[in-house]
C-alpha cells in the first residue's frame, strides 16, 4: 500500500550545499550544487548540507513556511 509522507505541501525548494571551496565560481563563499556538478566528477560526494523550505497551505488556513537544514554526517567540512 502507498503511504502519505506529507499532505498539503504548497511549494517545496532543496538548496545543497558543498564543501570544495575550489569550486566557488562566484567567490560569494557559498558552493552550490551548480557550482559542483560544474568542477566535480562526483558533485554528490561533496554535498554537506541542504536547506529545505517548504510552504503548507489546508483548506482556508492561511499558508505557512516551514525551515529547516540537514548536515550530512560524515562529510569533511574542509
Amino acid at each position: 500500500t502507498q503511504q502519505t509522507l506529507m499532505d498539503n505541501v504548497k511549494s517545496a525548494q532543496f538548496d545543497y550545499y558543498g564543501n570544495d571551496f575550489h569550486c566557488d565560481a562566484n567567490k560569494d563563499g557559498k558552493i552550490h550544487l551548480s557550482e559542483l556538478q560544474s568542477c566535480s566528477v562526483s558533485p554528490n560526494d561533496k554535498i554537506i548540507r541542504v536547506d529545505i523550505n517548504l510552504t503548507m497551505k489546508s483548506g482556508n488556513y492561511a499558508e505557512e513556511d516551514f525551515v529547516g537544514q540537514a548536515w550530512l554526517r560524515n562529510r569533511s567540512t574542509l
